[in-house]
């Protein structure tokens, strides 16, 4: 909702999901995609480690988060 967004409740919530996901052994990468232009979207995502991996899917610029696996 809109009256909610910019107080950081979608990036605490994209925390804790990436910090489960972590915590599988089978997954290894996060990928998402944003609608090209969407700064605030990037910017966001950016922060918490997603990358642009050049790929465009159904118009969208595809982000990937990479998890070391050691």
């Amino acid at each position: 909702d809109r009256y909610f967004q910019g107080r950081g409740y979608g990036s605490q919530a994209l925390q804790i999901i990436i910090t489960e996901l972590k915590k599988r052994p089978d997954c290894s990468l996060v990928k998402l995609s944003i609608d090209p232009g969407n700064v605030y979207a990037e910017g966001l995502y950016r922060k918490l480690g997603f990358e642009k991996t050049g790929e465009i899917v159904e118009g969208e610029e595809v982000m990937c988060l990479y998890f070391n696996k050691d």
